[in-house]
């Protein structure tokens, strides 16, 4: 069912790689100030460590990725711009020094120094738009002399993009259970609907590996726990029946069922407590993207050199 594509191993898909989400930001105590996410500086700070990075990017109207987490940024007095409205030029004049910052010069940063994970926000997925062409050949060129990896919610870009990468790694990115539970009040229906639903997003986007994303809600912490225990399969129908949320059955099921439909490594998306990092039973999770931003830039950094030790 899933088409074997990449010709060599990818780090970022080795048990225990803790790679940092948006690069490292927060207070910095030795540098006085503080360091925005998705920056060219806390991206810096994450090469500089030998830690993998994940970012977020954006597209402007004139197709050029830059490193942003939204469309719409407020600027320092008050002036809100929208990035897919504008040509990157315009966005240099109005916003100044608080523009978002191009992909590529990030790439440059590293330079095939560590791996990282591009997280693309846009829905553009046409098949000749000019934004996938200029991403592709910027992730493909990329690709030669480091391990890059693409993710998106949108199945439909992931479908078109890996036709047309070459030694990039791609991921589909799930939401978490909760989100559909604001939608369906029955939770088995939910769950069934749930789980159906992801099948098919997985069977279009035909990824690499799936990135789970996962935050600090209830029921990732109570599935965290199920998932790791010493009996885990043994276990699971007892926590399954004694539930009372149904959106701790559909975190099992889509967990469960996204590891036996595609055989692939699942990656735990943004995660912050010591007792998420702890490897699931038979690889079913391999990597952690972690968000230690709350601990400032040097706690950050050693937080994670010390996982990865």
């Amino acid at each position: 069912m899933y088409i074997e594509r990449l010709k060599r191993d990818f780090t970022v898909l080795d048990k225990n790689n803790f790679i940092s989400h948006a690069g490292i930001y927060g207070y910095s105590k030795l540098l006085k100030k503080e360091i925005q996410q998705n920056t060219l500086e806390a991206i810096r700070l994450s090469v500089e460590n030998d830690i993998p990075f994940e970012c977020d990017i954006r597209g402007t109207k004139d197709n050029i990725p830059v490193l942003s987490h939204d469309d719409d940024i407020t600027l320092k007095n008050g002036e809100k711009i929208k990035i897919s409205k504008l040509n990157y030029e315009d966005i240099l004049k109005i916003a100044g020094s608080e523009a978002p910052e191009p992909l590529e010069d990030a790439l440059k940063i590293n330079s095939g120094r560590v791996p990282c994970i591009i997280d693309a926000k846009e829905a553009k997925f046409f098949l000749y738009s000019q934004y996938r062409k200029n991403l592709a050949n910027m992730l493909n060129h990329y690709a030669k002399m480091g391990e890059v990896a693409l993710q998106s919610f949108n199945p439909a870009f992931m479908l078109v993009m890996r036709g047309h990468l070459k030694g990039v790694l791609t991921l589909q990115l799930v939401c978490r259970a909760q989100t559909v539970l604001s939608v369906f009040k029955a939770p088995k229906r939910a769950a069934n609907i749930y789980e159906k639903m992801v099948s098919f997003v997985c069977f279009i986007a035909r990824t690499d590996a799936i990135n789970m994303e996962n935050h600090d809600d209830k029921s990732w912490k109570f599935s965290t726990r199920a998932f790791h225990s010493d009996e885990f399969y043994n276990t699971v129908e007892e926590i399954m029946n004694t539930l009372n949320r149904g959106s701790d059955k559909i975190q099992y099921l889509l967990v469960k069922m996204v590891n036996e439909l595609t055989k692939k490594p699942v990656l735990a998306f943004t995660v912050e407590k010591d007792e998420d990092f702890k490897c699931i039973e038979g690889n079913l999770i391999s990597n952690y993207i972690a968000d230690f931003n709350y601990l400032g830039v040097e706690g950050y950094i050693e937080k994670i050199k010390n996982l990865k030790i």
